[in-house]
């Protein structure tokens, strides 16, 4: 028999990420709160994510300007789904390398 993998996540590797979605309604209540978030803003999303409307609530793309004082770029890959990381790893990476780019040049 196989030696179980050594990894610290391992007996409770998906705890992390389905604690993420069970808090979707704190997380957004506590965002509401009026309070803008300063730091340079770079939204990368996808076009088929039904998740979207869970982490940034009704109308999330037309919303960011009331919780992020620095919008630098909103961008949304077409023709991908929720694991865009996964699914389209290349303009995903891209768009974070043109994020950092940008941000090198500006600040």
């Amino acid at each position: 028999m196989a030696e179980p993998a050594r990894n610290p996540l391992h007996r409770r590797d998906a705890a992390g990420p389905l604690n993420w979605y069970r808090a979707g309604d704190l997380r957004w209540e506590q965002r509401e709160e009026g309070r803008l978030i300063e730091v340079p803003y770079f939204f990368v999303g996808s076009e088929k994510d039904i998740d979207l409307a869970v982490f940034h609530g009704r109308d999330p793309l037309e919303r960011f300007g009331e919780r992020y004082a620095d919008v630098r770029e909103v961008r949304v890959l077409p023709a991908v789904g929720h694991l865009m990381q996964i699914e389209q790893p290349e303009p995903v990476t891209a768009a974070v390398r043109d994020f950092l780019r940008a941000l090198d040049r500006t600040d």
